[in-house]
């Protein structure tokens, strides 16, 4: 599996408000192992979402994580290395404010997962601990096409105007470039090339 690998070589903490608002939708996964009775953190386990934390910027969300639901669904796209303070140089205790702050711009629109561990170690300065953190996103599910759309019609339609051109079967507006799915099932487009309503 490919994945890009980013360095930084530190990192300062986003406004409060803005990391609050990115962790509405980026939480942080860890590994358990489930036995009979309980789950345990084992990092050779399976990726669990755990319970939300009220203080992001000063909780350490590797010590006692409590596991809620199986994070399923999740594709690895890239891992960075990310930076952390400490009180005492042999724990080890990233909080959830310091990874987000330090994903790069180029992820935060898909990223929605983020797993930070790997072999910490210290800077060369002694002032933070270093770790690897893999950032997920969401596995792509496959279109579902409608088999029977409403105007009974299957056509070649433009995802952004919603024209079509039967011929070339592409939008005479919008080149492929341009957008991220040019062909589907439409069962509401409104005009041909020629600007004749269809419906």
């Amino acid at each position: 599996m490919e994945f890009r690998v980013v360095e930084m070589s530190g990192f300062q903490l986003l406004d409060k408000v803005i990391v609050e608002d990115l962790y509405t939708r980026i939480k942080p996964v860890v590994r358990f192992v489930t036995t009979s009775e309980k789950r345990i953190l084992d990092e050779r386990g399976d990726l669990y979402y755990i319970e939300d934390y009220d203080d992001i910027f000063h909780t350490a969300f590797r010590w006692s994580p409590v596991a809620t639901t199986r994070a399923m669904g999740l594709v690895r796209m890239a891992e960075i290395t990310t930076y952390h303070t400490y009180g005492y140089y042999g724990f080890f205790k990233p909080t959830i404010a310091e990874v987000i702050s330090q994903i790069p711009d180029e992820y935060l629109k898909d990223v929605v997962a983020f797993e930070t561990g790997g072999d910490v170690r210290l800077t060369e300065d002694e002032e933070h601990h270093v770790a690897t953190t893999i950032l997920y996103k969401k596995k792509e599910e496959p279109k579902e096409y409608l088999k029977d759309p409403p105007n009974g019609r299957f056509v070649d339609c433009c995802y952004v105007c919603r024209w079509w051109e039967e011929r070339c079967s592409f939008c005479i507006k919008h080149t492929l470039s341009e957008i991220p799915d040019h062909s589907y099932i439409c069962d509401d487009f409104e005009k041909d090339a020629n600007g004749n309503e269809t419906k």
